[in-house]
């Protein structure tokens, strides 16, 4: 029985965490943190979580779902620096997701003041895909950020030049530039889409793109520059013409009105793959198409015969229905027959002490003559 228990627990757990964790990072600069699931060997199709931080020590700059195992939204990613959350609700189709490091988002943070920041689970669910949403998260890791303060440089004394042609020296001062990070982008798309990118930099600075792509088409090698500009709080977003297939190397760097260049990102991939459909794709498609067409003939061929079978139905019980009747008027015009030759035999009884007149002989004949006309004529109506 003890046996049997603890492999229940084992198959029912699974743990929301931080990673890295610890992280580090310097204040004024950002850092990324992704909130990982590890399933324990369980398909789970959904999670959620609300995440608590220090808004004294960070700010989100950004929740990012483009790397997640994740492709349904129940809610969002959103955060509020204000009360220091963020929160998200996610799934997955069949057959869900299996594995202990699954990315469900980054979030990125920048460093507002020194110190030890502690990011904390403080409701989550992680739910297996059993059809009943069954809660198997067994346990939440919080994280760690080390917020390190910024020191001034050291000066370095240097021995001051001697100046023979001027007694006037010019002064200069060097600046410091923050190198720019990518902060979200799709790493796949498909032709004809733009390439969104979103990042940080230093407030109201120039952004300049460098973009390097090799086509798939003509093996073109395309090189482009775009400067766009970050706003008052360091964001930037680049959004691409229409992107022709290829691979595409992408990186930035920012400069200052004076001139003066950061270091370059870390160059990132985007593959734009062509909108050619495959030949199963088109089978697939025709048959579409088809199906309906052949449906709707199969149901015009079904109700076709079941309006022959009717008929044919119909006309075998009015068949029957009229030799039952031209049977009825046979017997009734007997009956009546017989009834009128009774009359007439009465009729020549009475008569018997005198002779009958032209007349009455006439009328009898006649009598008898209408009645088989009229059985003959229905006879005929009811054969036609």
């Amino acid at each position: 029985m003890a046996s049997m228990l603890s492999f229940t627990e084992k198959a029912l757990a699974a743990t929301l965490s931080f990673s890295p964790s610890p992280a580090s990072v310097s204040v004024g600069n950002i850092v990324s943190v992704k909130v990982v699931v590890n399933t324990s060997g369980e398909a789970i199709n959904n999670a959620e979580a609300i995440i608590q931080f220090p808004s004294g020590l960070l700010e989100v700059v950004s929740v990012s779902k483009s790397s997640s195992v994740f492709s349904l939204w129940v809610e969002e990613p959103i955060f509020s620096n204000s009360s220091g959350t963020v929160k998200f609700n996610g799934g997955v189709a069949n057959p869900g997701f299996n594995g202990s490091n699954g990315s469900l988002v980054l979030i990125t943070f920048k460093a507002k003041a020194s110190g030890t920041a502690s990011i904390l689970f403080t409701d989550a669910a992680v739910r297996k895909n059993d059809g009943l949403g069954t809660d198997i998260l067994t346990s939440k890791n919080s994280g760690v950020v080390q917020i390190r303060a910024v020191k001034p440089p050291t000066p370095t004394p240097t021995p001051t030049p001697k100046i023979t042609e001027t007694k006037t020296s010019l002064p200069f001062a060097i600046t410091s530039v923050l190198v720019p990070t990518f902060t979200e982008y799709s790493e796949d798309i498909k032709e004809k889409e733009y390439m969104v990118i979103k990042g940080l930099a230093d407030p109201n600075i120039d952004i300049v793109i460098n973009l390097r792509a090799i086509l798939n088409n003509t093996n073109q090698i395309l090189v482009e520059e775009t400067t766009i500009k970050s706003d008052e709080k360091g964001l930037f977003i680049y959004i691409s013409d229409k992107a022709s297939a290829g691979v595409y190397n992408i990186t930035a760097y920012s400069l200052t009105k004076s001139g003066v260049k950061s270091e370059k990102t870390p160059s990132i991939t985007i593959n734009v793959s062509p909108k050619s459909v495959s030949i199963l794709t088109r089978i697939l498609n025709t048959f579409s198409l088809l199906i309906p067409i052949l449906a709707l003939i199969i149901l015009l061929i079904i109700l076709a015969i079941w309006g022959w079978y009717k008929v044919l139905h119909y006309r075998e019980n009015m068949r029957k229905r009229l030799i039952h009747t031209k049977a009825l008027v046979s017997k009734s015009f007997s009956i009546l027959d017989e009834d009128v030759t009774e009359e007439i035999k009465i009729f020549k009884k009475i008569k018997a002490l005198e002779s009958l007149t032209s007349e009455e002989r006439l009328f009898i004949n006649q009598f008898k003559r209408d009645i088989e006309a009229a059985e003959k004529t229905i006879l005929n109506e009811v054969k036609e």
